[in-house]
């Protein structure tokens, strides 16, 4: 909408479009991608960070950049909103099978022989009604079981070396989602997705060798709940609770140290063990009511508890490293690094934001926004951090369309983040970097080397990261106006 300063810019694409747009999800995600820019947030149902359902599940499409929304917590967001239709017809099923493999690709110049490359998939969706005209019912499988190589070109001490290393990715996918309409105006929806995903031969390829691979084992298992209706008989209600749980295990096929001659070739291990589990709980609320012909509100809160246990472990038999090959040849490294001590954790990370809009029509062709936002979230020193937002949309005519805003955008302190300072703060583990080893064992003569600990601590008056933007755009249409 040209006069609206909280629409913000959308794009719909119409029943044509999307039966063009790829059957296969992972295509269509990447498709989706590719017209949205890559930074895009897919929103499933409202839901981000979930998996596009089958095509044919699908109602609409929409890409939407609201920049100055105290809605939203990222700065210049974009997402692809997807909606998915309930099964309220009569019974539908589909089944996809698949097949590929190497018989019509080439060899690759870098390669000694054409690489293996096994693709098979299969699939089965489900939707219709449980209950006629209230309760429906979406269910679908997917499998994928990908079996290649990747091409490892590396100089040793034997000379040249080309060869292949074997890779692996087994993924199944399930997902079930029940939509129920109850009362006059609510439908509450739950959705259940199960994710299992085995990766081999991950970290090898170019100068690394097959040794340096490791294996990765991920888990994943997520249900969503939302309600959208009236109440109260003039607002609009969205209430959307997400629970995620993870589990993710790491295998490497070398428990030794790791070697690494630069421009030459990586041998020894992967240098990583263990995994993590972890449990994400997400609630977010949002209002919309109209007071009048001008003004329209929307406020809301978002709520998000992650708690996070873990003995996963890096680098601790150590790592070589050698300058040039023939350093290597002559065993002096350049530098040791290792990472020792105890890697179990358990933490928790909390986050969470409330804000208030309002909209105001003030003539036909004017349209002003003003919002606040305030987040927050643990391990920083103050709680409540202000962001506000303003936006305005004038059309001095039916061609020409000025949009205008600024706001304050507010960062978070990644999880991540705060788990290495919870790893390297002197008691859990500690990471020894030592310039000019001895070689195999890199302590057996300290000699004229140097070393030093590594230790990481968080700021204590750490604060959220801020923001402030501001734009002006002009939108002028080239042409007749219909």
């Amino acid at each position: 909408d040209a006069a609206s300063a909280g629409a913000g810019y959308s794009t719909t694409l119409t029943a044509d479009d999307i039966a063009n747009l790829p059957d296969d999800p992972d295509e269509l995600e990447a498709a989706l991608r590719g017209i949205a820019g890559p930074q895009a947030t897919m929103r499933v149902n409202g839901f981000s960070g979930g998996r596009l359902p089958p095509k044919s599940q699908i109602r609409s499409i929409r890409f939407v950049m609201n920049p100055y929304a105290a809605e939203f917590h990222e700065s210049q967001p974009v997402f692809i909103d997807v909606q998915s239709k309930p099964g309220l017809g009569d019974w539908s099923r589909s089944t996809r099978l698949g097949f590929r493999d190497e018989s019509l690709n080439s060899r690759s110049p870098l390669a000694p022989s054409r690489v293996p490359d096994s693709y098979r998939r299969f699939g089965f969706d489900l939707s219709g009604p449980l209950l006629k005209g209230r309760t429906s019912l979406s269910f679908s499988a997917d499998g994928r079981l990908t079996d290649t190589a990747r091409t490892v070109r590396a100089q040793t001490s034997l000379g040249g070396l080309s060869q292949l290393a074997d890779s692996s990715t087994d993924r199944v996918d399930v997902s079930a989602r029940v939509e129920h309409a109850w009362g006059r105006t609510h439908t509450l929806r739950g959705e259940f997705e199960t994710q299992s995903r085995n990766e081999a031969g991950l970290g090898v390829g170019g100068f690394d060798l097959p040794e340096r691979g490791y294996e990765q084992d991920r888990r994943e298992t997520v249900a969503r709940f939302a309600d959208n209706g009236v109440i109260f008989g003039a607002v609009a209600s969205e209430q959307r609770f997400r629970a995620r749980f993870e589990s993710l295990d790491f295998t490497s096929n070398d428990p030794g140290p790791s070697v690494r001659v630069m421009g030459a070739f990586g041998a020894g291990g992967a240098g990583i063990t263990g995994g993590r589990s972890v449990r994400d709980l997400e609630w977010a609320s949002n209002f919309d009511r109209s007071v009048g012909k001008k003004h329209a509100l929307r406020a809301g809160l978002l709520l998000r508890d992650l708690s996070v246990s873990t003995n996963e472990q890096r680098n601790a038999a150590g790592s070589f490293t050698f300058p040039d090959l023939a350093s290597y040849e002559a065993g002096r490294p350049s530098l040791f690094t290792q990472r020792l001590g105890d890697p179990r954790l358990d933490y928790s990370h909390r986050e969470f934001g409330v804000y208030v809009q309002d909209e105001a029509r003030l003539k036909k062709n004017l349209t002003v926004s003003a919002g606040l936002r305030i987040e927050g979230q643990s391990q920083v020193e103050h709680l409540f951090n202000f962001a506000p937002r303003g936006g305005l949309t004038y059309s001095p005519d039916a061609k020409t369309t000025i949009r205008a805003g600024a706001g304050r955008f507010l960062g978070w302190y990644d999880a991540d983040v705060y788990e290495q300072t919870l790893r390297l703060d002197g008691a859990h583990e500690i990471e020894t970097i030592l310039s000019e080893p001895s070689w195999p064992d890199p302590f057996a003569s300290r000699g004229g080397a140097s070393s030093r600990t590594t230790r990481l601590l968080a700021d204590p008056d750490l604060a959220l990261p801020r923001t402030t933007r501001a734009s002006l755009g002009i939108e002028r249409n080239i042409g007749r106006v219909r």
